[in-house]
C-alpha cells in the first residue's frame, strides 16, 4: 500500500493502522474475542480502574487468540502485549489499564466500525447508562494512542477539543450514551482514521467491473471513486489517493466513494449527477485542498450499516 506518497493523511494514517492490526493478527479477531478472553481472566474488569501487569496481558492475549476462528501465529501474542505496553506503559511500571488495553484492542478489531462505537460507548460509561467528560476524555485519549504507534499522533487535533464538541460546548457534567453514540457515527475528526481503517478493510478483497479513469486498470480493486462532476468516471484506490489527474478529471472534483460491490450508475444517473453538480464548475474553486478534515463533497457507501 502506497502509505509514504498518499496524498491524504487520514487515509496515510488508516493505511499504517492497517499494516499494524495485521502485523499484530487482530485482523482475525472481533470484539467478542476480546470481551470473551476479559471474561474469563479473574480480575480484568474493564469498566473498573484494574491495572493488569504482563502476565495478566499475556494471558488476555493468549486466550483472546485461541478463540479467533482463523489460525495466528505463536508469537501474536507477545508482539500485540509489546506493542501495548509500548502505548500504555511510558513509565515503565510492568502494568497497564485494563481498560486501556480493551479499548485499544476493539480499535484494531476487525469488526464493523459500528460495532466498534457501540462497544467504545460501553467502555466509556459508569454504569449508570451516562457518559461523563473526564470518562470521554480517558477514552479519547487511549484511541489516540493508536495513531502515536504509527507516527501520526498530530494529525488529528486535540482530546479536548473533540470533548468539547461532543458535549456542545455546554456545561453539562454528562451525556447519554446514545448521544455519544451518534457523535461517534458522525465521525469526529480526532477519530476519522477509524472509520477509514474499516473501509480498507472491507474494500480489500472487493473487485469493481469497472476501469480506472486515470490509470486504466481493469477490474478496480479496492476502494472506487465515482466523480460527481465528470460523466462516467471512475477511479482507483491507488490514483485517488496518490492526486493523479488527467485532462478531464481533476483533483479538486468531489467524488463519491464505494467500499462494496453495488450497481454501477446509467448514463442517465450520471447525467442527473453532472447537473446536480454543475454549480461546482460555475462557483469559484473553493475547499477543494484536501486536508486531514474530509469535506462533505466526499461521501462513501459501507456494506453493512447502509443497506440496513
Amino acid at each position: 500500500e502506497p502509505m509514504t506518497e498518499a496524498r491524504l493523511s487520514v487515509y496515510r494514517t488508516a493505511m499504517k493502522v492497517r499494516s499494524l492490526q495485521r502485523f499484530c493478527h487482530m485482523d482475525a479477531i472481533f470484539i467478542q474475542h476480546i470481551a470473551a478472553a476479559f471474561q474469563l481472566v479473574g480480575g480484568a474488569n474493564p469498566r473498573s480502574d484494574a491495572m493488569l501487569n504482563r502476565e495478566s496481558v499475556a494471558e488476555v492475549l493468549n486466550r483472546m487468540f485461541n478463540c479467533a476462528s482463523q489460525e495466528v501465529t505463536a508469537a501474536a501474542s507477545e508482539e500485540t502485549g509489546s506493542l501495548l505496553f509500548r502505548l500504555f506503559d511510558r513509565e515503565g511500571t510492568g502494568q497497564v489499564s485494563a481498560r486501556s488495553l480493551q479499548t485499544a484492542l476493539v480499535a484494531l478489531s476487525a469488526d464493523s466500525v459500528l460495532a466498534k462505537y457501540r462497544s467504545l460507548v460501553r467502555l466509556s460509561g459508569d454504569g449508570s447508562g451516562s457518559v461523563t467528560r473526564s470518562g470521554l476524555s480517558s477514552l479519547l485519549q487511549d484511541l489516540s494512542k493508536v495513531p502515536v504507534a504509527v507516527q501520526e499522533q498530530e494529525v488529528f487535533g486535540s482530546v479536548e477539543t473533540a470533548v468539547t464538541s461532543c458535549f456542545n460546548q455546554g456545561g453539562a457534567p454528562a451525556v447519554s450514551q446514545s448521544h455519544l453514540l451518534s457523535w461517534l457515527k458522525s465521525e469526529p475528526r480526532l477519530l476519522l482514521w477509524l472509520p477509514t481503517l474499516y473501509r480498507l478493510s472491507a474494500s480489500q478483497k472487493v473487485s469493481h467491473a469497472v476501469r480506472c479513469h486515470t490509470c486504466k486498470a481493469f477490474p478496480i480493486a479496492g476502494l472506487r471513486y465515482r466523480c460527481r462532476k465528470c460523466v462516467n468516471v471512475q477511479v482507483c484506490q491507488d490514483c485517488f489517493l496518490n492526486g493523479r489527474q488527467t485532462r478531464k478529471h481533476k483533483t479538486h472534483h468531489p467524488v463519491v466513494e464505494f467500499c462494496c460491490l453495488c450497481n454501477q450508475p446509467t448514463w442517465r444517473e450520471s447525467l442527473s449527477s453532472l447537473m446536480h453538480n454543475a454549480r461546482h464548475a460555475l462557483l469559484p474553486r473553493r475547499n477543494t485542498h484536501r486536508e486531514t478534515d474530509r469535506t462533505s463533497v466526499l461521501t462513501w457507501a459501507e456494506p453493512a450499516e447502509t443497506q440496513n
